[in-house]
C-alpha cells in the first residue's frame, strides 16, 4: 500500500526531483565520506522529517560500512535500527526484517519496534518465526493485544476466516507500475488514486518514499468492464500534494476527497455538493484537525453516512474506522465502529453496503500486511478474513463490490511491491446432500416410490424431492442450517436423518442413508404419556439393530403408534424420545413363532424433582477418566437438557464397598468428570451441577458386611439426573 496511507501519516515532507538529484551528487562525492557523524546526522534529519527514502539510503551506506567491521558498537545499533524503521516505513519490508533481525538478540528494540519487526516479519511470509518471537513478546509485554493475537492467528488461522468459493482475479489495464489503488464507483467512470508522473508539477515529489504525488484518476466503465485509457480528473490538482481516494453518494450529489494539508502535512476530508448540474467548491469536513489525519472516506452504498479512518485521540488503535452522517447539511459526530472491528493496530480503506462493511487491517488475524476482512455492523461479530485467495502476505486493500456483491476491485502489491488494481469475481461454495434410501437387513435399494422431505429447521422452510429407481436423491442445502431428512413409503413408514452444515470454504457434498425396516415380523410400538395414559404424537423411536449393527430414526404417527417388520430373532435396542420429556431405553428380541409383536413404551413428563438412571456410563476401574463407550450417552443428554432448557443435578453413586470417604471422592470426581464432558458440548455452567453420593443413596440391601451378588452392586453404582428446573 502507499506510504501516504501506512501506519500513522504523520507530517509529510515535499522535495523536488532537483533537490534529490542534487543530494544524491553530494552524498557521491569523496567529501562526504570524510564524516560518518555527519552522514548519520543528515540521515537524522531526514528521518525527523520522514525523508524515509532518502534517510533509509544513508543508513543503509552507514551500515554497509560497519558491517565490515568485527565489532558492532552501540553506536551501530542505533543505525541499524533507525535503517530498519526507515525501511519499514516504506514497506520495504524484507529489508526491515533483515535489518530487525540483527537486533533480535540485544535489548535494542522496544514495544513498538517488536511490533514492526513481527509485522515485517508475516509480511515476509515468515509466520513460524514471528510466533516465536511473539510468544517472548507476550511474556515481556503481558498487556499488549498486538503480540496476544499474533501468536492466537498463527495457531489457530481458521477461527477468523470466513468462507471462500472460488475467486477469479485478474490486474486490470488502468496499471501504470507506478501504484494505483483506492478505486471508486460512480455510475459512468471508476475513480481511482495513482502514482503516475507528475511531471507537470513543480514539486512532484513525496519524501516518505521518493515517489510521485497522488492524483486522482479515472476510466469509463460498463458494469465492471473498463472502457479505454485513464484521465486526471479536471479540478482536483493538489499541486505539491495527494488527491484522493474520493468516493460519491449513490445519488451522486454529494462527494468526498481526501486531500493533505500542505502546511502540517496531514490528511483531511473535504466534501462537495452538486447543484444545478455544479459541484461547489470543497468545504473541509468540520472534524478535520491539524494534529491528526482523517481521510478514505466512503460513502455507504444507498446511505449519505461516509466511513472514514483516523488516527485522531480517543481511539482503540494507531488508525481506526468512523462513521458520521450528513443531515440536514450538517455532518454529525464520528463514531468509533467499536472493539469487533478495530484493533490497536491499523484499520483502513472502508467500504460499506448493505449492513457489511468491507476494510483493510493490520491488526486482525491474516496472512502478513494488510488485509481485506469483512464484519456485520448491525450484529457486530467478530471481523472475517476474506480469505487465501484474495489475501496474501503482502498488503492487499481498498475493496469495492458490486451491487449484487458478486464481483468488484481491490488493491494490492502482491509479487513485486508495486500497488496495483485488481478485478475480481466471487463465486460461493456450493452446498449439496446427496442420499440414498434402502431397507436396514439387506441393505437392498428401496426403488424409486419414496417420498423425501427436507426440513430445514433453521429457516423452518420445507422441500420435497422423490427417490430415483437406485434410490438416490440430491438437494441443495444452505450453510449453518440444521437439516431433518424424512422419507416415507409406500406402507406408510418414515425414517429420519438428520443433518448439520457449516461455512464451507469450499464446494461441500454432506450424505445419508434413510433405512426402512425390512423383515417378516409385524411390529407395533405405541408411545404413551406415563401419567395419562394418552399416545404421543409425532414421537422420535431411535432404533439399533443389536445383531447388525446399524441405526436409523422412526417418527409415531399422530396416534403415537410406530410399525415396522423385522427379522424374526433380532435383538434392538431403542431409545424413545420427545420433547417435554424424559427419555427411554427400550429393548427387544423378536421372536420365531409369532408373525406380530406389540408394546407400549411409556414417556415421564418432565418435572421440577423428576428422577432417572443414565444408562452405559462407564470408568475404569477405581478411577473417574470416562470411557469412550460412555459418550453416546451423555451426547444424548446433552441434546435432552438443550432440547428441554432444564438445569440438572448430575450425581454419581459407588456401591458400598471401600471407606465411606474414599467412595464420595471418587462418585464426586466422577460425576464432574461427566459434567466437564457435557460442559463441551454446549451446555451451559448454570444449568449443571455434579454431586457425589457415594453409598449415601443404595438403591437395595448391600450395605456394609452384608453379603451381595456382582449384579445387585452393580445396581448401586450409577449415574442419576434430576431435573432441578425448568429455565423460563
Amino acid at each position: 500500500m502507499t506510504s501516504l496511507l501506512q501506519k500513522k501519516h504523520e507530517h509529510l515532507r515535499v522535495i523536488s526531483k532537483a533537490a534529490c538529484t542534487a543530494l544524491l551528487i553530494v552524498l557521491s562525492s569523496p567529501a562526504y565520506y570524510v564524516s560518518g557523524q555527519w552522514r548519520q546526522k543528515t540521515a537524522d534529519t531526514y528521518f525527523l522529517q520522514m525523508d524515509y527514502a532518502l534517510s533509509a539510503k544513508l543508513y543503509n551506506e552507514l551500515i554497509h560500512k560497519y558491517l565490515k567491521t568485527s565489532k558492532i558498537e552501540q553506536f551501530e545499533y542505533y543505525c541499524i535500527k533507525q535503517g530498519a524503521v526507515a525501511s519499514f516505513k516504506q514497506l520495504e519490508m524484507a529489508r526491515a526484517s533483515e535489518l530487525f533481525k540483527m537486533l533480535e538478540h540485544t535489548n535494542q528494540l522496544n514495544e513498538k519496534e517488536w511490533e514492526m519487526y513481527l509485522l515485517a516479519l508475516r509480511n515476509c511470509g515468515q509466520y513460524q518465526h514471528a510466533q516465536e518471537l511473539a510468544e517472548s513478546c507476550k511474556k515481556n509485554y503481558p498487556d499488549n493485544p498486538f503480540f496476544q493475537r499474533v501468536c492466537t492467528c498463527t495457531m489457530n488461522p481458521e477461527a477468523s476466516f470466513i468462507s471462500e468459493g472460488s475467486y477469479s482475479i485478474e490486474p486490470t489495464g488502468i496499471n501504470s507500475n507506478k501504484g494505483e489503488f483506492a478505486p471508486s464507483y460512480s455510475t459512468d467512470y471508476l475513480y481511482f488514486s495513482s502514482k503516475k508522473d507528475r511531471k507537470s508539477s513543480a514539486h512532484p515529489y513525496y519524501g516518505w518514499d521518493g515517489d510521485y504525488f497522488i492524483t486522482l484518476q479515472k476510466v469509463k466503465r460498463l458494469g465492471d468492464s473498463l472502457i479505454g485509457t485513464s484521465e486526471i480528473v479536471p479540478g482536483f490538482q493538489n499541486k505539491n500534494g495527494h488527491d484522493g481516494p474520493i468516493s460519491f453518494n449513490s445519488a451522486e450529489d454529494l462527494m468526498v476527497i481526501t486531500r493533505n494539508n500542505q502546511t502540517t502535512g496531514h490528511l483531511g476530508l473535504f466534501y462537495a455538493r452538486k447543484t444545478n448540474g455544479n459541484w461547489t467548491d470543497l468545504i473541509p469536513f468540520p472534524f478535520n484537525d491539524d494534529h491528526f489525519d482523517v481521510g478514505q472516506g466512503s460513502f455507504a452504498v444507498g446511505q449519505n453516512s461516509i466511513y472514514f479512518s483516523s488516527d485522531c485521540p480517543g481511539g482503540l488503535g494507531e488508525a481506526d474506522l468512523y462513521v458520521s452522517e450528513y443531515k440536514n447539511d450538517i455532518w454529525t459526530q464520528p463514531k468509533n465502529l467499536g472493539k469487533h472491528i478495530n484493533t490497536d493496530q491499523n484499520e483502513f480503506f472502508p467500504h460499506v453496503i448493505d449492513h457489511t462493511i468491507y476494510f483493510s487491517s493490520n491488526g486482525h488475524c491474516g496472512f502478513g500486511g494488510l488485509d481485506l476482512f469483512q464484519s456485520d455492523l448491525i450484529i457486530q461479530e467478530q471481523s472475517k478474513n476474506l480469505g487465501h485467495q484474495i489475501n496474501t502476505m503482502n498488503d492487499d486493500f481498498s475493496l469495492i463490490l458490486s451491487k449484487d456483491k458478486t464481483s468488484g476491485f481491490f488493491a494490492s502489491n502482491r509479487g513485486d511491491g508495486i500497488d496495483r488494481i485488481y478485478h475480481f469475481r466471487h463465486k460461493a461454495p456450493t452446498i449439496k446432500l446427496k442420499g440414498l434410501v434402502s431397507y436396514l437387513s439387506s441393505n437392498k435399494i428401496s426403488g424409486n416410490d419414496h417420498l423425501i422431505k427436507i426440513n430445514n429447521l433453521t429457516t423452518k422452510e420445507t422441500i420435497t424431492c422423490r427417490s430415483d429407481s437406485l434410490g438416490q436423491f440430491e438437494i441443495p442445502l444452505t450453510s449453518n442450517s440444521n437439516y431433518e431428512i424424512i422419507a416415507s413409503n409406500a406402507k406408510g413408514q418414515q425414517v429420519l436423518s438428520t443433518v448439520k452444515t457449516t461455512l464451507p470454504k469450499t464446494d461441500t457434498t454432506y450424505t445419508c442413508e434413510l433405512k426402512f425396516p425390512f423383515s417378516d415380523v409385524f411390529v407395533e410400538i405405541s408411545i404413551v404419556d406415563r401419567k395419562t395414559q394418552k399416545p404421543i404424537p409425532f414421537s422420535t423411536l431411535s432404533m439399533g439393530l443389536t445383531d447388525y449393527k446399524q441405526d436409523t430414526s422412526l417418527l409415531s404417527d399422530r396416534f403415537g403408534k410406530i410399525q415396522f417388520t423385522g427379522q424374526p430373532n433380532s435383538s434392538h435396542e431403542i431409545n424413545a424420545f420427545k420433547k417435554g420429556y424424559v427419555d427411554e431405553p427400550f429393548s427387544f428380541v423378536l421372536p420365531e413363532d409369532r408373525d406380530t409383536m406389540a408394546f407400549v413404551i411409556e414417556l415421564t413428563p418432565i418435572e421440577k424433582g423428576t428422577i432417572f438412571t443414565i444408562e452405559n456410563i462407564y470408568y475404569d476401574l477405581d478411577k473417574s477418566t470416562l470411557r469412550e463407550e460412555s459418550k453416546q450417552s451423555l451426547d444424548r443428554l446433552a441434546a435432552f437438557i438443550l432440547e428441554n432448557n432444564i438445569q440438572i443435578e448430575l450425581s454419581s453413586h459407588t456401591d458400598s464397598r471401600g471407606t465411606t470417604s474414599y467412595n464420595n471422592k471418587l462418585s464426586q470426581a466422577r460425576a464432574e468428570s461427566c459434567v466437564t464432558y457435557l460442559l463441551s458440548k454446549g451446555i451451559l455452567h448454570k444449568d449443571i451441577t455434579a454431586k457425589g453420593y457415594g453409598e449415601l443413596k443404595l438403591v437395595n440391601q448391600c450395605t456394609d458386611n452384608i453379603e451381595c451378588s456382582e449384579e445387585d452392586h452393580q445396581k448401586n453404582r450409577r449415574t442419576e439426573v434430576k431435573i432441578l428446573s425448568i429455565n423460563e
